[in-house]
């Protein structure tokens, strides 16, 4: 469960990454749950806490709107949800 906990942060990281407004957004932590469909689609998440910046947060929830899902499909008896650690970090 946790090398697809790690295959899935790096899949997720990699699309908001491709994001213009979040990879401006400035260094921030966010810790999600998701719930992953078999198909690797999210049938639902949710911010479990905040940046500390409304707009960050506000762009994170549109780009989860349009995350197509995961590449790398969930084991069959993965509990959920699956918490993740969702960071950006700007070179100084």
């Amino acid at each position: 469960a946790s090398s697809y906990g790690n295959a899935a942060k790096r899949e997720l990281g990699a699309f908001l990454n491709r994001e213009d407004g979040l990879r401006r957004a400035g260094d921030y932590k966010l810790p999600i749950a998701v719930w992953v469909r078999a198909d690797g689609s999210l049938e639902r998440w949710e911010l479990l806490g905040g940046s500390g910046n409304t707009d960050t947060d506000e762009l994170l929830k549109k780009a989860m709107g349009r995350f197509p899902g995961f590449k790398t499909l969930p084991p069959p008896n993965m509990p959920w949800p699956m918490r993740l650690q969702l960071t950006n970090r700007m070179a100084g």
